[in-house]
């Protein structure tokens, strides 16, 4: 009986589940889940604790220069690939370079942001002068951003027997800024026609367009038929750009230029010398002259106050705090009688007209020999 029972129920429920017949047994709905809490967790909790051990790398100034991207360019472009091929010939070289340019890089990146243009170009100096303040061309360029005398006079970069604008890392990028400036107006932001002005000269760019558009041919940089030098150099900036932006791709290796600011600037009065700064703040003497490679004469000009750049990270923790009283104590060291030197004149006529012996006046103007020129600036130490 127990058995016919089991067996009746069974196919009373199956026949139910078979039609759409409401069965006669009624089960209780599923009771619904309670709704979810919200739980707010620390992301720290999500991270195991070996992790905290672990070095954290710190941000370079690649990454800002990676994050944009006003540059469009097939990196497979026959042109650009054969720049490439310049680099990765020679993996260290860009290693090198790179390194090189640790002093100036972040303040450039800075400045190009600030005005708005994009920090790409801040690469533009591996190909000029590879990050070398003292690069002199066949043309007579000279510095990091390369200018010729022309430009450079054009955009306020100035040049006496104490200093050298074209040299100067904040006149010469302030001159350079302004320039791409121009230049972006004057061919409507096409940077690659930009580069290539800067290379060549807005001139001659602009007739390479009238040219093209006579003939009815394209009006880009990749169409146009410009000097040699130039037709490659557009290509050679996109292709260091190409390996910035992924350099475990072409096995080069960059160095890792922190995102913090490399040097301070110091008022400096006037005829104070790096040497002596050098030697005050514990700083390498040739990493300073870098910084301040404008001095030609590895003195602040006399009757007019200058800013030096002094490295932050070489320099001691009280270098800033004590620069007032040390700058003050400098510019007293380094003074002296101004004089020009007349036609006729010999160091030892110098020095029997003011007293002072020639090794003093040579000591104080760091000349090597006795040799002086007409219109050179010395300046006689007092005492």
């Amino acid at each position: 009986m127990l058995l016919a029972s089991l067996i009746a129920i069974t196919t009373l429920l199956h026949a139910a589940w078979a039609s759409e017949v409401e069965s006669p047994l009624k089960f209780a709905p599923r009771p619904m889940a309670p709704p979810l809490e919200i739980v707010t967790i620390k992301a720290s909790a999500l991270v195991p604790a070996s992790i905290d051990s672990q070095p954290i790398r710190q941000r370079t100034v690649w990454d800002r220069i990676r994050s944009e991207g006003n540059f469009y360019f097939d990196p497979d472009n026959k042109r650009i690939r054969k720049e490439m091929k310049r680099y990765t010939r020679s993996p260290r070289y860009l290693l090198k370079v790179t390194e090189r340019a640790e002093p100036f890089l972040h303040y450039i990146v800075e400045e190009l942001q600030n005005a708005g243009l994009p920090t790409e170009l801040a690469l533009l100096p591996i190909i000029e002068s590879a990050y070398k303040v003292d690069a002199h061309s066949k043309s007579g360029a000279l510095g990091l951003w390369q200018f010729i005398r022309p430009t450079a006079k054009v955009y306020g970069l100035k040049r006496n027997w104490w200093y050298e604008g074209r040299q100067d890392l904040q006149d010469s990028t302030r001159a350079a800024i302004q320039y791409f400036r121009d230049l972006r107006d004057m061919f409507d932001g096409d940077w690659l026609l930009v580069l290539a002005a800067y290379n060549a000269g807005e001139n001659t760019v602009k007739a390479a367009i009238e040219r093209n558009k006579k003939r009815g041919k394209r009006t880009d940089f990749w169409h146009l038929r410009l000097p040699d030098e130039t037709m490659a150099y557009v290509p050679r900036f996109l292709a260091v750009l190409a390996i910035i932006q992924h350099p475990e791709a072409y096995d080069i290796e960059i160095w890792p230029v922190p995102d913090s600011p490399y040097f301070i600037p110091i008022d400096a009065g006037s005829k104070t010398r790096l040497s002596t700064l050098s030697k005050e703040y514990s700083v390498d003497f040739n990493t300073l002259h870098r910084l301040n490679a404008g001095l030609r004469r590895k003195t602040t000009p006399p009757n007019s106050r200058h800013t030096i750049l002094l490295p932050v990270a070489e320099s001691s923790q009280t270098a800033s705090n004590e620069a007032g009283n040390f700058i003050r104590a400098a510019f007293h060291e380094a003074t002296g009688i101004p004089h020009k030197v007349r036609s006729g004149e010999t160091l030892s006529m110098i020095s029997r007209k003011y007293g002072v012996p020639v090794k003093h006046i040579k000591r104080n103007n760091e000349l090597r020999s006795d040799h002086i020129r007409i219109g050179q600036e010395l300046l006689i130490p007092e005492s």
